[in-house]
């Protein structure tokens, strides 16, 4: 296990390579998770025995969004537009592991990713539109290419929660499993 910032971590499991968040209680991406995983990601893709990389988080839930205490501060590096773009155009899989819910920032990150696997009971939204927020990690881009104008239109203005059952209807979700979700996330790459 590589630390690569306070709150993600490395781990080799022979080709592919898990990024580890653990930044409690609800996963918030802080400046120190988006350092992280960028980091993280530049190692996938400069290290030629990694053919995968999973987004993967520790404790109570997948990422709930951005940490609002960072709100009102001057960005640091990388800032959310790079980081974005390292996820989306890794040319490398990278597959987001969600547990319990992806919501706002989160629910971003996970769009980024080329592949996203979700435990059956995990809920998705983007809640910071009940705040006047406008997503702005690429939600109001990458959500309606991949899930339609409609469903955008839906689900995005409303800030209305939806279940694994409708991501993957929409797309949103390319697997859905009971549990297990690290062992789920591994074999996707494993078996290519």
């Amino acid at each position: 296990m590589t630390e690569l910032s306070k709150t993600v971590s490395l781990e080799r499991r022979g080709e592919i390579a898990l990024l580890w968040t653990d930044n409690p209680p609800v996963n918030a991406i802080s400046q120190s998770v988006k350092a992280g995983l960028f980091k993280g990601l530049a190692e996938i893709a400069r290290d030629d025995g990694i053919r995968a990389g999973i987004v993967i988080c520790r404790g109570s839930s997948f990422f709930s969004g951005a940490d609002i205490t960072e709100f009102g501060q001057e960005e640091q590096p990388p800032g959310w537009l790079e980081f974005d773009r390292s996820l989306d155009l890794s040319q490398k899989p990278i597959i987001a592991a969600i547990h319990t819910r992806a919501f706002g920032g989160g629910l971003e990150v996970a769009l980024a990713c080329q592949y996203r696997i979700a435990e059956k009971a995990a809920v998705f939204a983007f809640p910071e539109v009940g705040l006047g927020i406008i997503p702005g990690g690429g939600g109001t881009q990458r959500f309606p290419r991949i899930a339609g104008f409609e469903a955008a239109l839906d689900i995005i203005p409303s800030a209305r929660v939806f279940g694994t059952a409708e991501a993957l209807k929409l797309g949103i979700a390319d697997r859905a499993i009971d549990s297990k979700l690290e062992d789920a996330a591994i074999s996707l790459p494993a078996r290519s």
